[in-house]
């Protein structure tokens, strides 16, 4: 159910997400990232994001390669390598909004 304190995570979470987005390719949020819908007879607030797919990557040819990562060197180093960047990204991010995170 929807809640403003909710409301203040998913905004979070979005900033997050899309400050990786400039140095990792991540399926960052389309703005607004949060935004209210009312449907149905009960006027129920609903929270909403939307995010892209990320680049590079077609959904539906994720699953015809489940394990990839265990067999093929270069997924293997890819990964790596995307892990190390969202790591160092990540610490960047807690850097930058450190009152956040104190």
């Amino acid at each position: 159910m929807y809640d403003n304190k909710l409301e203040d995570e998913w905004e979070l979470y979005g900033n997050y997400i899309n400050f990786l987005g400039e140095e990792v390719s991540v399926a960052s949020y389309v703005e607004p990232g949060v935004a209210h819908s009312s449907s149905g007879k009960k006027a129920e607030k609903k929270l909403i994001s939307v995010s892209r797919f990320a680049p590079g990557v077609c959904p539906e040819c994720v699953n015809n390669y489940q394990f990839s990562w265990i067999t093929n060197e270069a997924v293997v180093r890819s990964i790596g390598s995307t892990l190390a960047k969202m790591r160092l990204t990540s610490q960047q991010y807690t850097k930058k909004h450190a009152a956040k995170y104190n």
